[in-house]
């Protein structure tokens, strides 16, 4: 979504308002991924435009459930909350939040995803939930509003989530397989380090690493998505039943 949304755009009210669509509702949707390009949106000034944009998707598609346009599972476990009907919350929140001046951009990641938190805990926004609202911060690196966050934020952010990359860390030996209640994030920091230092030089002899330009975001990812390709092999190594 990065590189069809103008970035100036993105940093009003009504590009708040698309971040939120984009993550809560459009991402990873069948209907988003195979929309075609004569009704495809990539940002909505108000909520009219929105509907809009769904009802057309609607008609143009339409022998299809609601999980078509909203993918429930699309974070992983599925999430009751996320529906295509979320919009009206995500519409009223976006115009009732304190939203950076133009010369404070970009903001702190950490600045962000506070703020965010802030918002939530003023407007209903179904289905985003911590989780969700660290994908959202992600999203705004991308559109150059937000700081990249460093090896200490992210470190705040794994132990807080205590999800995938937590878990991955502890899988690949760098943090004991303990509770997230015994953890420290300097503990879950001089280990994201030590993963990031590893895969640095791995890349680095595979010649590698000057075309990647890995962020602490994508090595959040990596430990996310080993974590989980680990769980799904420990899974599928017992016989079925």
């Amino acid at each position: 979504m990065a590189r069809n949304v103008d970035k100036p755009f993105m940093r009003t009210r009504a590009g708040f308002f698309t971040a939120l669509l984009f993550r809560n509702i459009s991402f990873n949707s069948v209907s988003f991924l195979t929309c075609p390009s004569s009704l495809a949106k990539f940002k909505f000034e108000d909520l009219d435009e929105w509907n809009n944009y769904i009802s057309a998707l609607r008609d143009h598609f339409p022998n299809e459930s609601e999980d078509f346009f909203c993918n429930r599972f699309a974070l992983g476990q599925p999430i009751a909350e996320r529906t295509v009907e979320q919009a009206e919350y995500f519409w009223k929140a976006s115009n009732s939040c304190e939203w950076p001046e133009p010369e404070d951009w970009p903001v702190d990641f950490m600045n962000m995803y506070d703020r965010l938190t802030r918002i939530k805990g003023k407007h209903s926004l179904p289905g985003c939930g911590q989780l969700s609202l660290y994908l959202l911060c992600a999203d705004m690196v991308y559109y150059d509003l937000v700081e990249c966050p460093s090896s200490s934020d992210m470190a705040s952010i794994i132990l807080s989530l205590g999800r995938g990359a937590l878990s991955g860390l502890q899988i690949l030996g760098y943090l004991k397989e303990e509770g997230k209640e015994s953890l420290t994030v300097d503990a879950v920091r001089v280990a994201f380090e030590q993963f990031t230092g590893d895969i640095t030089l791995l890349l680095y002899s595979a010649q590698e690493l000057p075309r990647l330009k890995l962020t602490t975001i994508d090595l959040e990812h990596i430990l996310c998505k080993y974590s989980r390709m680990w769980t799904l092999k420990f899974y599928q190594s017992f016989p079925s039943s």
